[in-house]
């Protein structure tokens, strides 16, 4: 080895001469050594650190643009590339620290970062399985033959939450529906709440079909509760979305604003999917009118509005649209914002007629009847395609039996879409359908 200092050897001795005389791994870590560090440029340059130099930042500005043409060396097209190489390698090796529980199924060539969109294969350690799931905020991926009950741990979490808001809470309540389980009850707001862990609510799995969801909402609306579902990716992914949610419903809001003091304006698709992605659990769209309320020149609403699509079949009304999302900043209750927006829309673009939907496992529609709209029907249920250590739903809408030839491996034309993808060990999971408002002018 050229350097010695670089051997993995000398490394760790000098990380152990550190930790004992300074208890940190380098003593640059020290909070005695930073806080000297810090004095000393505040004395020389009047700033905490050189680096914030005016001088140092300028001179650095010049010699970058004469190197690499840009102010920032990561501006440039290969160190930007080199940057985000290193990265990948550096996480890549990160997964070693865990190699005594699971080890990657794939080479670095094959990793292409993190995200809940990016699935990977894994093999178990303890049992040998292999199985898929991304790798997302440093969370270790799990088997779920040997964690079978990792959603409880998650289930726990929720409770642990709704408990922070209310103070008189139900766990595993099975007194309402007549030995039927509900996850979570509040008796004072007749609100239960449901976590639907997504391999052990499918349909080959546990025997839940199209109907399982929705009849128990149907028993628990008879008995005057309402019951809202979760679902185990919607929690794990969009965990801040989901808590907002709950406490708009939950009455637990902290702040409130009130729709006078906004400002309705039409906003670019990068602002409007930035928003939405952020407070709206199914994320951007591809709507064509998409209006903002602005308060004191902050965005603290979203509507969007489409042409009504063809698989609809009222695509041929004139000037009608579709309703397709509505969001809102949490941690606030903007009284009247709804109504502000829907009016700025009618006004300025003369509809005549408006469709939208109310997810059930959420919503009984409440919204809507203050807007206006009558509830046209009710939608059956629909559902998503699930894979054994994947959490994620995939809507079926990407599995339609004319594009499934390009995405399985094992595709037979004679046969349905479902037995195609249960032969390719896709199971489904289902929803308890929507509720359909029309408003017509």
């Amino acid at each position: 080895m050229d350097n010695p200092s670089k051997s993995e050897k000398i490394i760790k001795k000098i990380e152990a001469i550190h930790r004992k005389n300074w208890g940190y791994k380098s003593s640059a870590q020290h909070p005695l050594i930073i806080e000297k560090r810090k004095k000393t440029c505040l004395k020389k340059y009047g700033v905490d650190s050189y680096l914030k130099t005016p001088g140092i930042l300028e001179k650095t500005k010049i010699t970058n643009l004469r190197k690499y043409g840009y102010e920032h060396a990561s501006q440039n097209k290969e160190i930007k590339e080199k940057i985000l190489k290193s990265h990948k390698i550096y996480i890549y090796n990160s997964f070693k620290k865990f190699q005594d529980r699971i080890i990657p199924m794939f080479s670095i060539e094959e990793f292409t970062g993190c995200g809940y969109d990016k699935d990977y294969k894994w093999k178990c350690v303890k049992c040998g399985k292999v199985f898929q799931c991304n790798y997302a905020d440093g969370r270790v991926p799990r088997c779920y033959v040997c964690n079978p009950k990792l959603h409880a741990v998650e289930e726990n979490n929720l409770f642990n939450f709704i408990n922070s808001l209310e103070g008189v809470i139900i766990d595993r309540n099975r007194r309402n529906l007549k030995g039927k389980e509900l996850d979570i009850y509040i008796p004072d707001k007749k609100i239960a709440i449901e976590y639907n862990g997504i391999y052990w609510h499918g349909e080959l799995a546990s025997g839940k079909d199209s109907t399982y969801h929705l009849n128990k909402t149907v028993e628990c609306e008879k008995k005057g509760i309402k019951l809202i579902h979760i679902f185990e990716d919607e929690w794990l992914n969009k965990k801040e979305i989901v808590k907002s949610r709950l406490k708009h419903i939950l009455n637990k809001t902290k702040y409130s604003i009130g729709a006078r003091k906004c400002k309705i304006n039409l906003i670019s698709i990068d602002l409007k999917n930035k928003f939405l992605n952020k407070y709206h659990l199914q994320g951007r769209d591809r709507s064509s009118i998409h209006l903002g309320a602005f308060y004191k020149n902050h965005l603290i609403a979203v509507m969007t509005f489409s042409k009504l699509r063809k698989a609809l079949g009222q695509n041929n009304i004139k000037n009608s649209w579709e309703l397709s999302r509505f969001a809102t900043i949490k941690n606030f209750t903007i009284t009247g914002v709804a109504n502000k927006i829907l009016s700025y829309f009618e006004k300025n673009y003369k509809p005549t007629y408006i469709i939208s939907y109310a997810d059930r496992r959420w919503s009984q529609g409440n919204l809507y009847y203050k807007l206006e709209f009558k509830m046209d029907h009710i939608s059956k249920p629909s559902y998503w395609y699930i894979k054994a250590g994947i959490i994620k739903r995939i809507h079926r809408f990407n599995f339609r039996k004319n594009i499934l030839k390009n995405k399985l491996s094992n595709f037979d034309p004679t046969k349905t879409e479902w037995e195609n993808m249960q032969n390719n060990k896709y199971d489904r999971v289902w929803d308890c359908g929507n509720y359909v408002f029309i408003k017509t002018y």
